[in-house]
């Protein structure tokens, strides 16, 4: 056994810790339960502010086999209510919505049963369970944990705080989510006058603070106040983040949605694919949180009469919702709705060729998602207008992938240019060039 004598840790675990933190495990001899569990819980946080959320979720689950580990131990109780919660953030974060409900309840329910009352982590674990039910779509569920979680700040005499500014924001987006636009403005003002008056005015909180009001006003139509206070957002989040970043694409999103509703559709669904395109490389292709955007580009392209396109978008949409959401999600609902709009789909099934497994079989011009009819619509001009998108993606490529030589050979490929000859241990990187659209979450 290593650690302290009052609370130590099997060396099996130690060792485990030691990989996992990154550090010679020859270092961490003094570490005891709760050095052990807060090491874990801040890599953890670490991780997920970087994007990777399966470490964040293996470093969490670690730490919670370190509480198990831990009978008898002071602070036990505390320290697996923050293990517990941390994960079933991550949980959600990742679409595991079923996970985060159950390690979220399991948590809440030791919080109000302990004998010491946990009044910070009651808060916490209250908030936490609005955002899950919010995504979710289950909004009832979500607006009596937000009240908790608010009764609990005005009990514990914190009314104006920057906790209760993420409750105030959280309520403003869930009124937003249920459509009740006008009820949705004042608590996300409010957040946001709490938070400039705590941070400043170029925080990245108060920056996800305006977002979300610009987003309400977009739906409230006060156009001129939503793109100013977007533009203001976009740009401290770029800033801080980069332009790569999950919430860089959120907000982009939300620009996109403001476009659209401005009528400046070109730009709209320049932004809702960067949106898209962001969202996949975070969060991979089948998130629950993908269809928002999914849904803004069906609608923008049923506008633009483009039905096998809007098709595709809703189809893809659908199977990620029926996969992760309840029957009664409001999104899911308006997708379905969505895809009865359409008239009936053109698209012929390709013949698969004798012996051939589907896989095998060629895929048509008509197969390839949003080119359905794109063929004979080109012209010069719109030849063009795809040039300089598939260089820009190619920019974003090379910036993403910096390094690895596959990047520059896509380029080539793209460029039409033959590749360079690669030897078998001589591979080196080449030196070379009519519904609402919705808000992101």
């Amino acid at each position: 056994m290593r650690g302290t004598e009052m609370a130590p840790v099997p060396e099996v675990l130690i060792d485990r810790i030691a990989e996992a933190a990154g550090v010679p495990s020859e270092e961490t001899g003094w570490w005891d339960t709760h050095d052990s569990v807060n090491i874990l819980v801040e890599s953890a946080m670490a991780a997920r502010q970087e994007g990777d959320l399966p470490r964040a979720a293996h470093l969490l689950e670690l730490a919670d086999e370190v509480v198990a580990a831990a009978d008898g131990v002071p602070g036990r109780t505390a320290l697996r209510l923050l293990t517990r919660r941390q994960l079933g953030t991550v949980r959600r974060l990742q679409g595991r919505y079923e996970e985060s409900e159950h390690l979220l309840s399991s948590a809440l329910a030791v919080a109000e049963d302990a004998p010491v009352r946990y009044s910070n982590e009651l808060f916490e674990l209250c908030n936490e369970l609005g955002i899950l039910f919010r995504y979710a779509g289950r909004f009832n569920h979500a607006a009596a944990f937000y009240n908790r979680a608010r009764t609990l700040l005005r009990q514990a005499g914190a009314p104006e705080g920057a906790a209760m500014a993420s409750v105030l924001h959280n309520l403003g987006g869930l009124a937003h989510a249920r459509g009740d636009f006008a009820a949705a403005e004042e608590p996300a003002r409010r957040a946001m006058h709490i938070r400039v008056r705590l941070l400043g005015e170029n925080s990245v909180e108060v920056a996800a603070d305006k977002g979300a009001l610009a987003a309400v006003l977009t739906d409230l139509n006060r156009l001129d106040e939503a793109e100013s206070l977007l533009t203001e957002a976009l740009a401290v989040i770029d800033e801080h983040y980069g332009p790569h970043h999950l919430e860089t694409g959120i907000a982009l999103g939300n620009l996109a949605a403001l476009h659209y509703k401005q009528g400046r559709h070109d730009r709209a669904e320049i932004g809702f694919d960067r949106c898209l395109f962001i969202k996949e490389r975070h969060l991979g292709p089948s998130h629950p949180e993908l269809t928002v955007t999914l849904n803004n580009l069906a609608l923008l392209m049923r506008r633009r009469e483009d039905i096998e396109g809007a098709r595709h978008m809703w189809e893809r949409a659908l199977v990620i919702l029926e996969g992760s959401v309840r029957e009664e999600h409001s999104l899911l609902c308006v997708v379905r709705e969505g895809l009865k709009s359409l008239p009936p789909s053109g698209r012929q099934p390709c013949p698969v060729p004798r012996g051939a497994r589907p896989a095998e079989r060629s895929v048509t011009w008509q197969e390839i998602p949003r080119a359905y009819g794109l063929r004979s619509r080109l012209t010069p001009e719109s030849l063009d207008v795809l040039r300089n998108r598939v260089h820009h993606v190619v920019n974003e490529l090379a910036v993403r992938d910096d390094g690895d030589p596959r990047a520059d050979e896509v380029a080539l490929v793209i460029a039409g240019l033959p590749l360079p000859y690669f030897g078998k241990t001589d591979r080196q990187a080449l030196d070379g060039p009519d519904g609402d659209v919705g808000r992101d979450s």
